[in-house]
């Protein structure tokens, strides 16, 4: 079994070693490609 490190991306949270998520309204998935996303700056307005 892994031992999960957990981390919150958005409003889920996804443990880095294996890829198990943990929704916010409390179902589980598996998901390989939500470890490896890093959250992108926000950009603070539009250009035009």
């Amino acid at each position: 079994m892994c031992p999960h490190n957990w981390i919150k991306v958005d409003e889920v949270t996804v443990c880095t070693r294996c890829g198990l998520t943990r929704l916010a309204d409390g179902r589980i998935l598996f998901d390989r490609k939500l470890p490896n996303y890093k959250q992108k700056p926000k950009r603070k307005g539009k250009k035009k």
